[in-house]
């Protein structure tokens, strides 16, 4: 494929393309002064605790919108059409612009492992991503680093409590929750015209939902490779 030696040699150039997306999230996060300023920021625990509890939830949900929130015929079109870069648009125009028109990514490309049955929990996974991903289906990519950082910054009371969060950083905490959310409803309203509080609210209790399965997701699938590891041994 795209004169790539193999399947891992493929996703090894996804991987440099969600280093390079991570970097930029990371940037745009440390931009947040609730998250950087020192005294009146979080503390350097709360911010290990997010990054621990929330970003695989956040990388399966960038993950859940590009595989299902456009309708691109092709792999760049899907760049395009999501906002989520994956590292493709540059290393085609580089080495294979013959192949600019590839077809869109699916998901099952991405996580099926050849010859291994889905399990109930991967099908669960499936259908979160694709209900989620289908919700920002004609948005505004704009709308997507929002809903990222309304996710990261996501603690409830048990989540607080397991982790000893303190007073201050949980007040810190939920009042960028109120800001984010408000400026995501905003957005949806005045600039994509289209009412806020029902989608909102869909999305985040389907993220919710989202979040519990992909603990359980990542687990299957890391005991799924190691079995294959073993026996490719």
């Amino acid at each position: 494929m795209l004169g790539l030696s193999s399947r891992m040699e493929f996703f090894n150039l996804l991987a440099r393309g969600k280093d390079r997306q991570t970097s930029n999230f990371l940037h745009l996060i440390q931009q947040i002064p609730q998250y950087t300023d020192i005294g009146q920021g979080l503390s350097a625990f709360s911010k290990t605790m997010l990054l621990s509890e929330n970003m695989s939830v956040c990388w399966e949900l960038r993950n859940a919108v590009f595989f299902w929130g456009h309708s691109a015929d092709s792999l760049l079109k899907q760049e395009e059409m999501t906002g989520i870069s994956i590292n493709m648009k540059d290393f085609l125009l580089k080495n294979k612009p013959n192949a600019v028109n590839l077809p869109s990514m699916k998901y099952d490309f991405f996580y099926s492992l050849p010859g291994v049955e889905s399990t109930s929990i991967q099908n669960e996974h499936k259908t979160l991503a694709r209900t989620i991903g289908e919700t920002f289906k004609g948005l505004d990519v704009k709308l997507f680093p929002l809903i990222f950082y309304i996710v990261f910054f996501n603690i409830n009371e048990d989540l607080a409590t397991k982790y000893n969060v303190g007073s201050k950083d949980q007040q810190i905490i939920k009042q960028l929750q109120r800001r984010l959310c408000l400026t995501y409803s905003r957005f949806l309203k005045h600039v994509v015209g289209v009412e806020t509080g029902d989608l909102l609210q869909h999305q985040l209790r389907l993220i919710l939902a989202f979040k519990d399965c992909v603990a359980l997701f990542k687990e299957e699938k890391l005991m799924q490779a190691k079995y294959l590891a073993a026996l490719r041994k």
